[in-house]
């Protein structure tokens, strides 16, 4: 038998099934790909749970009163196995629980979505489970302690009428965000971008450099590209902060503590000391929060991306840095912000803009094309889309940076 004839043996043996083999593959391929979309397009913890390595694990912790925690990862937890928790869940669902002394049975924390920005802790609000469904939104959950016993030769199990709490972690280092609430100082917007763009610079640049390259020759953009739109991300992320009624709300702050500021100096970030009794006063009688500005950013500094990009057209792999150069700001703070509200940028904010700018051809132009003010409407159609991949590649490495430059600079 010569090799042809080999061949076609194998072929009438074979192909009929390793074809529809193939075809289930391709089919099992397309179908997880749409899952991701799905993933990232949902922000659920549950739909990612299914593609991370089938994670089944879960942290529990026990406590009488969530509301009082400010991390819940500063607290020690129980690692359990998914399945056990959503067993025990269905038990106590189908049980009949006294009503008057167990209002609560299981609670997840959910990040605020204040825009506080770096310099305030991350705040959570706690969130009953009622269904099985919301088990999955989370990775962490908080039991009452009314339904769970622990000790030292037992360990921990879900029981009724225990007094346990959960104590915090013993040995840890201090969380980012308790470290951030030691206090901040007071940051122009053209200090807080410089100590941006010189933490890029020093940490972050070289590991951005392969992928970047490789994303580069895949989008068809000259060398350099992502490294501009990462610095250009930086310099312009924060725009939204000059808006009136948010440099409004700082110069009010500074005021209130004792150090007042000039009424161009455009504030990024304000003193804050949360052990300084100044510091607590005006927290409580500040009148309301800041506004938002992350979306507001992105949609002000649009026709100044466009400028600096070259007018991209359709077509144009230029075109697609601009939509995740505009996503990366638009979701510094949330990875789900679809729409901004009204804004209204000082008169500062163009000389300012002009001055971060400085060493970018043109910058006194660019600057005329900031928009000084919008209405609020939804930006859905100038954001990266999941199914996308050059897009959604090239936002995830501009939002990574962006965000490390953030918390780094202000570290330092």
């Amino acid at each position: 038998m010569d090799f042809m004839a080999e061949q076609r043996l194998v072929n009438l043996v074979h192909a009929e099934a390793d074809g529809r083999m193939l075809d289930g593959l391709e089919q099992a391929r397309y179908a997880h790909r749409n899952e991701m979309n799905k993933a990232i397009g949902q922000q659920e913890m549950g739909l990612a749970r299914e593609l991370i390595r089938k994670d089944d694990s879960v942290t529990v912790l026990v406590h009488p009163n969530p509301t009082v925690i400010e991390n819940p990862y500063d607290l020690e937890g129980f690692s359990l196995f998914f399945g056990t928790l959503h067993g025990q869940f269905k038990e106590w669902q189908e049980a009949e629980l006294p009503n008057d002394e167990i209002t609560w049975l299981l609670k997840y924390p959910r990040e605020k979505d204040s825009e506080e920005g770096e310099d305030r802790p991350v705040r959570y609000e706690w969130i009953s489970v009622d269904d099985q469904r919301s088990l999955s939104y989370s990775p962490l959950h908080v039991v009452n302690p009314r339904l769970a016993r622990y000790d030292s030769n037992v360990g921990f199990r879900f029981a009724p009428g225990g007094d346990f709490c959960s104590p915090t972690l013993k040995g840890q280092p201090a969380s980012v965000s308790a470290e951030r609430q030691r206090g901040y100082r007071r940051e122009s917007y053209q200090e807080h971008i410089q100590k941006m763009l010189d933490f890029h610079q020093d940490r972050l640049s070289w590991e951005l450099a392969y992928p970047a390259a490789r994303l580069e020759q895949q989008m068809g953009l000259p060398a350099g590209s992502l490294e501009r739109a990462v610095r250009l991300a930086i310099a312009l992320h924060d725009v939204g902060k000059m808006d009136r009624r948010w440099q409004g709300w700082a110069h009010e702050w500074q005021q209130r503590i004792g150090s007042p500021v000039a009424g161009d100096y455009m504030v990024a970030h304000t003193d804050y000391n949360p052990d300084d009794p100044r510091h607590q006063a005006a927290e409580a009688k500040m009148p309301g929060s800041r506004p938002p500005h992350a979306a507001e950013s992105a949609v002000a500094v649009l026709k100044v991306l466009h400028q600096l990009l070259g007018a991209p057209g359709p077509g144009d792999p230029a075109l697609k840095l601009l939509k995740a150069i505009f996503t990366a700001i638009a979701r510094h703070h949330s990875p789900q912000a679809d729409s901004y509200k009204d804004f209204s940028l000082h008169h500062a904010a163009r000389p300012t803009l002009a001055q971060v700018l400085v060493g970018v051809k043109g910058s006194e132009q660019v600057s005329q094309a900031l928009e000084p003010s919008k209405k609020h409407q939804p930006i859905t159609g100038l954001l990266v889309q999941p199914d996308s991949r050059d897009e959604l590649l090239a936002y995830f490495l501009i939002v990574r940076a962006l965000r490390l430059a953030d918390q780094g600079s202000l570290r330092r």
